[in-house]
């Protein structure tokens, strides 16, 4: 009984730091894109339409998950502190009054990953940190 104990409680410990890593979300950008960080307001600048470039006045086209998908929702709460459901009224309120569209929607975060790579504007999120020469964290959000 007392293995039994321990083994719980080392599969516990153990898991903590994998779940602490799922629980924050990668704002990213192309690497050619020049600017080196982002703070949230400018994330949410972009990605509510409220700007159409970044801070240093390249265009940006913020791309997002599938409406159904948790990591949206995620994301959203993570930085606006609002559920997705509102995000999607705010979005519904601006698209029928010609006020504005939404983030282009893509299948994947396998398709988000290939835009990114190939469109110096474009920014995305990510609940694992996307590695390699093409593409670079700009944000790191934290679990609210």
């Amino acid at each position: 009984m007392r293995r039994i104990v321990l083994l719980a409680f080392a599969w516990i410990c153990l898991s903590v730091p994998a779940q602490a890593q799922n629980s924050r979300i990668f704002v990213v950008v192309n690497a050619r894109n020049p600017i080196s960080s982002l703070s949230e307001k400018d994330a949410v600048n972009i990605f509510l339409g409220r700007s159409k470039t970044f801070a240093n006045g390249e265009f940006a086209l913020p791309l997002d998950h599938p409406v159904n998908s948790a990591l949206r929702q995620r994301f959203y709460y993570d930085l606006t502190g609002k559920p997705v459901s509102e995000i999607n009224a705010y979005w519904a309120r601006l698209f029928f009054t010609g006020q504005g569209s939404p983030p282009q929607t893509v299948s994947d975060s396998d398709a988000m990953l290939m835009i990114i790579r190939n469109n110096p504007g474009a920014i995305g999120y990510f609940d694992f940190e996307p590695s390699g020469r093409q593409v670079k964290v700009v944000l790191t959000l934290e679990a609210r």
